[in-house]
């Protein structure tokens, strides 16, 4: 059983999802869903993976209540991510 299931909304390298699978997490994968429908489904995931595919503002955010967190290929997103999440 996974304790933690992330979403991926963007392609990034291969081998995120792969280390993130040997230590137990689930990936699952939607890169055509619009904002909306990636809403909609948000309280099934622990985690989110996005590189650019749309804007993750505080409205977007509030809905990722279970999330532990936000991953970016970017650090600094990370880090602004990961405080908005906190500041919940």
């Amino acid at each position: 059983m996974h304790t933690h299931s992330i979403l991926f909304i963007d392609s990034c390298h291969p081998q995120l999802a792969q280390a993130l699978t040997t230590i137990g997490v689930h990936c699952d994968y939607d890169y055509t869903s619009s904002k909306e429908e990636i809403i909609a489904k948000l309280s099934h995931y622990t985690g989110l993976v996005i590189r650019s595919r749309f804007k993750l503002d505080a409205d977007f955010l509030k809905h990722c209540t279970p999330f532990s967190q936000v991953l970016s290929p970017s650090a600094s997103l990370v880090s602004v991510y990961s405080r908005s999440l906190q500041l919940r």
